[in-house]
């Protein structure tokens, strides 16, 4: 028997709630529709859709039809949604007043259905209704299509739902519905999500055996994942594999920068290596200064010397500012390897980029040089050569070479470098005398020590305080040592502070030779603020002993607990 027509339409009244009214009158059997229109577009198109479904349905005489009429009307809503600005609350809306015609005729819907009301769900954000809807059409006995599985997969993926996302794979299951690319393809989605790295791969890996080619989102998805989980040697792997994927475009090169400072901050030196010739072939392509900084350390730790010396010619050719920072991992890298020439060339090169290289620039140097004798007069031999072929020596390196020989006591060669310095025409400056004075010291050459001092300071070089206090300590090493009272007196007319160590050396000279200047001394000493070590105070002590073996002689205890001397403890 046919129904009435009027049991075909429900009577509704707010369709949502942003001022969209449709009234739905029945009068003879017709529909009348009156709708008010006061927002977007969109709004008025949904409007208009709705009143041609009521009419539609309205002429429907069966179950079947009123069901394929509404999710037809619910996939006409979506449509337009997905084209136009529709807020997600009237998407939702209108979905649920259609379902509502459904629920007036007592027909509990299809797995259509449900779809249609998980996309509305999925545009507001509402991720609590996929679960819902789920138990919901177990209550109803309909059983989910491979379309709807999708949806639901999808809708899971994106909001890192797994509980759901693992009951749908087991509707699948259940039903036979095989794994397809965009199964797999979502659930890695939906732990990349929950940063699930390792059970990501997994996923990935059994998807390739069953012969599945992953998509260019998989393996952009895997990327970022291996970087956030700061894995970069494996982001590198699987962005190289998405290169040759259908859709890969230039801007995802940029990913390469992002594992090349992961790898950097990770000393992963493979890594870094390989992402640094990606990019350096590609166009558009600049590591910033900061990552610049980072890459050399890599290739100083690894001694990589051209690695090193690729980042210094991107760093110029970008117009980045030269920094000392920057250089001394380079020269660090070059002297790891004994390449002593490229290592001395790095100076010139920092001399042309308008930094002049300091005693922190040539520590890495100073370490490798340390004791070997052979490397130091190697070392000058490179020298001597850049310095024929071009100007790329300047007096910090044969300062460098006067102090290693002075470190190593020996002597002459100290003083044949100077005498190097002096045939090519170098100017020597405080740094020559301060290297100079170390081998006199060593030597006890104070007649050597006071010409060199002379001959240098006439030529218009400052000394400083560090000059004046080893031209005291070279004194002391005589036995004449009344000049060490003139180079400290010049020091305090032009108000330096002396060294604690020349103090020191002079201290203990006063005390070996019985000098009634000692109290001086140390007074002096006290007063430019340097105290007293135990050591010091135990010497002095023991040669006033030494001295003064009378009974009338302070004990070694009496001297250590004097006043002045207590303020040596503190």
């Amino acid at each position: 028997m046919l129904r009435s027509t009027t049991r075909l339409i429900p009577r509704f009244s707010h369709v949502n709630a942003t001022d969209l009214q449709i009234k739905i009158r029945l009068c003879s059997g017709a529909v009348e529709t009156t709708v008010r229109r006061e927002s977007t577009s969109a709004q008025r198109s949904m409007s208009n859709r709705l009143s041609k479904a009521a009419n539609e349905i309205s002429r429907n005489t069966s179950d079947q039809e009123i069901l394929a009429s509404v999710e037809e009307r619910m996939k006409d809503v979506l449509n337009i949604a997905s084209v136009k600005s529709t807020p997600g609350e009237v998407v939702v809306n209108q979905i649920l007043k259609l379902q509502a015609i459904l629920r007036r005729h007592n027909l509990k819907g299809s797995a259509d259905t449900y779809e249609s009301l998980l996309s509305a769900h999925s545009i507001i954000g509402d991720k609590k209704q996929g679960a819902i809807l789920l138990k919901e059409m177990r209550a109803n006995g309909i059983q989910p299509t491979k379309s709807y599985c999708n949806r639901a997969l999808h809708f899971a993926a994106r909001f890192g739902d797994s509980i759901l996302q693992a009951e749908i794979l087991n509707e699948m299951e259940t039903l036979n519905y095989p794994k397809t690319n965009k199964t797999y393809q979502e659930m890695i989605f939906c732990m990349q999500k929950n940063q699930e790295l390792e059970h990501a791969l997994d996923t990935f890996d059994l998807m390739k055996r069953h012969g599945m080619e992953p998509s260019l989102l998989v393996y952009m998805g895997l990327v970022n994942l291996s970087l956030s989980s700061n894995y970069p040697s494996m982001a590198y792997e699987l962005l190289e594999a998405a290169e040759k994927q259908n859709g890969y475009e230039e801007r995802h090169n940029k990913l390469y920068l992002d594992i090349l400072r992961s790898a950097a901050l990770k000393n992963e030196y493979t890594t870094v290596k390989n992402a640094w010739k990606k990019i350096s072939t590609m166009e558009q392509m600049f590591p910033d200064n900061g990552l610049c900084h980072y890459i050399l350390q890599v290739a100083a730790s690894n001694s990589d010397i051209e690695l090193a010396d690729d980042v210094i010619q991107i760093v110029g050719k970008q117009g980045l500012p030269y920094t000392e920072s920057l250089f001394v991992p380079l020269i660090q890298a070059f002297a790891s390897t004994s390449d002593i020439k490229s290592t001395f060339r790095v100076l010139h090169v920092m001399r042309k980029a308008g930094l002049v290289p300091t005693k922190y620039s040539v520590i890495p140097i100073a370490h490798k040089l340390g004791k070997d004798i052979n490397a130091i007069k190697k070392a000058r031999d490179v020298i001597e050569e850049l310095a024929k072929e071009e100007t790329t020596s300047d007096i910090l390196e044969f300062n460098l070479l006067i102090h290693s020989f002075a470190y190593n006591g020996d002597y002459d060669e100290a003083m044949e470098t100077y005498y190097t310095v002096i045939d090519i025409g170098l100017k020597p400056d405080t740094g020559t005398i301060d290297a100079l004075l170390d081998a006199c010291v060593h030597a006890e050459r104070a007649d050597t020590g006071v010409q060199i001092y002379d001959k240098i300071t006439h030529g218009g070089v400052q000394p400083s305080s560090t000059t004046l206090s080893k031209m005291v300590t070279l004194m002391c090493t005589q036995d004449d040592f009344e000049d060490a009272f003139v180079y400290l007196e010049k020091m305090k007319s032009l108000e330096m502070v002396p060294l604690r160590g020349c103090y020191y050396k002079l201290i203990k000279k006063l005390a070996y030779t019985n000098d009634p200047r000692l109290e001086m001394a140390i007074e002096d000493m006290e007063g430019c603020g340097h105290s007293l070590s135990k050591h010091l105070l135990e010497y002095i002590a023991e040669k006033e002993e030494y001295h003064n073996p009378t009974n009338n002689r302070r004990t070694k205890q009496e001297i250590q607990f004097d006043n002045r001397f207590k303020k040596g403890y503190r």
